[in-house]
């Protein structure tokens, strides 16, 4: 039953035997253990568990004899694959129809498991969180395993939380936190200096090759073009074995599928310095077989020559099966990761870093990082997330560099070099101090905890980063004036969307147009719909193909053209052809479609009406005047003549024509501007640029926090794929004055995305309401201690900082005191003095430390010693002020 290959089988007695003793126990395995999928099996068939004690007769009563296992992953396709895989070893079946009886799964939207039957369960944080919100003491499970806890997901984070407070109120729940990294102290000082269980990991050897004198600065232009000829050098002189390449996100991997298919076609796989060497090594009746290769002649069923034959053919390097995985690819298509090629053929798969740790690919031996990996940071003075392609953490490299030795001996390509390598920080930032807390902080409300300032996290988010998610919700109406959650807080938290997104929907049901912004916000949550080309004539031809959905208010009601168009039966038919001749993406469209019929299940769920804003011409509807609605909407428009119009709740992608002239848009801009009116941007008189108007006007909690930073109007320009980026440039632009916009891309400019133009009277009244608030009542804590308490953090940070690392190599902190006094009055003096002050500064430094006179030598080292402190002192102003810059 049991895998007794992997490390993990010979620590199970003992590994058994201390989650039996220990409520609470953090267990250490590295990649390759098989901890993810061999622990829960030691776990469900021979640990025993004893609801004995007086406090839990409630659960003896409900679950007398239950043993219930829930293992969280922080990404679905590695809960399916681990529940795939477990099932089959679980149950002896090699295609898992087990799967859902015993072992299952839950992901969002998606729940593979059997009320009362199934005892092991495999599911994302995110379905953990909301289940944990529903019933905080998890009654429902007596062992909760939480994996991958060294990714630091903010999901993770306020798990751990969850759980520590529910193992205090429930002594028969056990919890096991498991990660792949070794710095795991932190994880056991959190829950109360808990033991630590090591099991050694990786069974085969790597080789690993870095590239000479290339740095991440360098590297950041070129690393997918790189990793795209490294993949194929492997290919051509390498053994048979699959490759896994990482790269940043959905549209660096489908520009690099899309090349290395257009080159894979060009190549001779007789010419393969691999396939020569081993044709000359081994004796085949075939003679034709390189030209087989040439001309990739062969027949996957190849069986006519004998079968010492058939099997040194399959040795030879034949073709290639190339695979995308990332986080918003269709749930069908990520598994296809895992299908079986045939004999000679290699997979090579390009992904982000979901690939990194519990995702095992079989048959990986070769694994090209590049070093990089996307990620959001956001900063709360501006509202905005910044989403930035960085350097990886050396722990991430590590982990990358164990994919290639899990099954067998393997090579690791890091494109960069060992230098850079070393320049690497150690550890990757939590996701909870550098990214958005809304949804977190939402949830948390939801359990009404007393104070969410006060959450036991494993590392405390910075203090502005949790009063700016309150603030936000406030914003929004999920919380009241006192800080609890509202009605519509409580709603808005059953969608697993961003609190914006969900907003934005349960507006649109006051405007009645709640079919349309369910599409909308689909198209949303998907990476970018729009291919982008390589060479300049492919480029326009991509901008004209999208220039024919455009849409006169801008991107939003685009989208939902695109969307309409393409499930139209008359039009697009949902085809992989018709994206291609208009250069969108189809699994974006695809994940968008799965997406919109989740969202439509959760509002039947709910019993919330999905409702279009498609009107009929010539009937009288009194409730809407789309004319007086639009009055001032734009210059231009008011060519198009309105009528008055009813509305129509009825499906019309069988009637849809190609155009939105039969939707009343301006609800559906309405609806936009209810949840995102924190983003609206006002033009810069005669210039092609914005600034966002709440920024421009006093923000009460920006100016409590930063107040010692000057805010500055950060220039805003409308991305050139947007539908209405020409018009931002042109003569007529004048009507362009007030937009809105869905979020911010920083590269060397602040791009916004997904924009619409707006009427300032639809939004007038929500951004006057922004300062008109009580933080101390919103808080549930005075404000002004709230601040006190942030900036006596900073002060301790500022003081505990690289000062004092400087400080233990001298004698005497007064002295660095007198030095940064002396280099902040004259930071260009030279250090090159004549004999007499050498003198003359030898003899000061002699009375203040109480040294007695010496040699000329010594006294010039004396003087050289106090020049490598000044110069020491220089380098902490420098880093001192880089921090600074950085939080501005």
């Amino acid at each position: 039953m049991y895998n007794k290959h992997i490390p993990i089988y010979q620590y199970k007695d003992k590994l058994l035997d201390a989650i039996q003793q220990y409520q609470i126990l953090v267990i250490v395995g590295e990649t390759g253990s098989g901890k993810t999928t061999q622990l829960p099996q030691y776990i469900l068939n021979e640990l025993e568990f004893q609801n004995d004690s007086d406090e839990n007769n409630e659960i003896k009563k409900r679950y007398p004899n239950k043993k219930s296992i829930v293992v969280t992953q922080p990404r679905r396709i590695a809960a399916i694959a681990a529940a795939q895989q477990v099932s089959r070893e679980y149950s002896g079946d090699r295609n898992s129809h087990q799967l859902g009886k015993e072992i299952g799964y839950k992901i969002r939207f998606e729940n593979v498991t059997t009320p009362n039957v199934t005892k092991l369960t495999y599911m994302t944080d995110g379905v953990l969180l909301r289940e944990i919100i529903e019933d905080p003491l998890l009654l429902n499970y007596n062992i909760v395993i939480i994996d991958e806890a060294h990714e630091r997901s903010i999901e993770t984070d306020i798990l751990l939380g969850l759980m520590k407070k529910a193992c205090q109120q429930r002594s028969d729940l056990k919890l096991l936190v498991m990660s792949a990294t070794l710095n795991m102290v932190k994880f056991s000082d959190f829950f109360d200096a808990c033991p630590i269980f090591s099991i050694p990991g990786r069974l085969f050897d790597i080789d690993i090759y870095y590239q000479k004198k290339l740095n991440f600065a360098s590297l950041k232009s070129k690393y997918i073009s790189l990793a795209v000829d490294t993949a194929l050098d492997i290919h051509k002189n390498q053994s048979l074995g699959h490759i896994l390449v990482f790269l940043t996100g959905q549209s660096e991997i489908e520009r690099a599928c899309k090349e290395i298919k257009e080159l894979e076609q060009e190549l001779d796989y007789s010419s393969f310095s691999y396939n020569k060497k081993l044709y000359s090594k081994v004796k085949l009746k075939d003679s034709h077989l390189m030209e087989k290769l040439k001309n990739r002649a062969f027949d996957n069923e190849y069986n006519d020559s004998s079968t010492h034959e058939s099997e040194i053919e399959s040795r030879f390097i034949k073709g290639l099966y190339i695979y995308p995985i990332y986080s918003v690819l269709e749930t069908r298509h990520q598994k296809s990761i895992f299908k079986e090629v045939p004999k000679g053929y290699r997979k090579i798969i390009f992904a982000t870093n979901i690939a990194q740790t519990s995702l095992t690919i079989p048959g990986i031996k070769y694994v090209i990082d590049s070093g990089f990996v996307k990620q959001f940071i956001y900063k709360p003075e501006l509202s905005m997330d910044i989403l930035d392609i960085t350097p990886i953490s050396k722990t991430a490299a590590i982990q990358r560099a164990g994919r290639a030795g899990r099954t067998q001996n393997g090579k690791v390509y890091r494109l960069y070099s060992k230098l850079s390598y070393e320049e690497l920080e150690q550890d990757t930032l939590p996701e909870i101090k550098r990214c958005n807390l809304l949804v977190s902080v939402l949830l948390l409300k939801k359990l009404k905890l007393k104070n969410i300032l006060d959450f036991d996290f494993i590392d405390k988010p910075d203090l502005f980063l949790e009063v700016k998610a309150i603030q936000e919700l406030f914003f929004l109406k999920a919380l009241d004036n006192n800080g609890k959650i509202t009605e519509t807080g409580n709603v808005m938290a059953d969608f697993p969307i961003s609190p914006y997104l969900a907003k934005v929907l349960l507006a649109s049901i006051k405007f009645k147009c709640s079919a349309e912004m369910i599409i909308i916000v689909s198209m949303l949550s998907v990476e970018d719909v729009y291919i982008s080309p390589r060479g300049q004539k492919k480029q326009e031809e991509a901008h004209k193909a999208h220039s024919y959905f455009h849409h006169i208010s801008g991107d939003h009601m685009t989208m939902l053209n695109i969307y309409k168009q393409w499930v139209s039966p008359s039009l697009g038919q949902c085809s992989k052809e018709w994206c291609k001749k208009y250069f969108l993406h189809y699994r974006a469209l695809v994940t968008a479609k799965n997406i919109k019929n989740q969202l439509e299940l959760i509002f039947q769920k709910l019993h919330l009406p999905i409702i279009s804003c498609r009107v009929k011409k010539n009937s009288i509807d009194n409730s809407v005047n789309s004319s007086r609605n639009n009055q001032n909407y734009h210059h231009h428009h008011r060519r198009h003549h309105h009528q008055h119009y009813s509305f129509d709740d009825t499906n019309d992608e069988d009637e849809y024509d190609g155009t939105m002239k039969d939707y009343d848009y301006s609800l559906i801009i309405k609806s936009i501007c209810q949840a995102y009116f924190i983003n609206v941007a006002k033009r810069f008189t005669s210039r092609p640029y914005f600034y966002n108007y709440k920024q421009s006007t006093s923000d009460t909690l920006t100016k409590l926090f930063k107040k010692d930073q000057q805010q500055e109007l950060i220039p805003l320009f409308i991305h050139p794929n947007s539908s209405i980026y020409s018009s931002s440039h042109s003569q007529d632009s004048h009507y362009l004055e007030w937009i809105i916009y869905h979020h911010t891309i920083f590269t060397n400019r602040c791009y916004l995305r997904h924009v619409s133009i707006i009427n300032y009277e639809w939004v007038k009244d929500l951004l006057t309401s922004i300062d008109k608030v009580d933080y101390s009542k919103l808080l549930e804590k005075d404000v002004y201690s709230i601040v006190k308490e942030e900036n006596s953090e900073d002060e301790k940070y500022d003081d505990n900082d690289e000062i004092n690392n400087d400080a233990s190599n001298y004698r005497e902190k007064e002295s660095i005191e007198k030095d940064k006094k002396k280099i902040n009055k004259d930071n260009k003096r030279k250090i090159k003095q004549d004999s007499q002050k050498y003198s003359n500064q030898a003899s000061s430094i002699m009375k203040k430390q109480k040294y007695d006179e010496t040699k000329e030598e010594e006294v010039k080292n004396q003087i050289s010693v106090e020049d490598s402190r000044k110069a020491a002192l220089q380098r902490y102003l420098q880093r001192k002020q880089q921090k600074t810059k950085k939080k501005k």
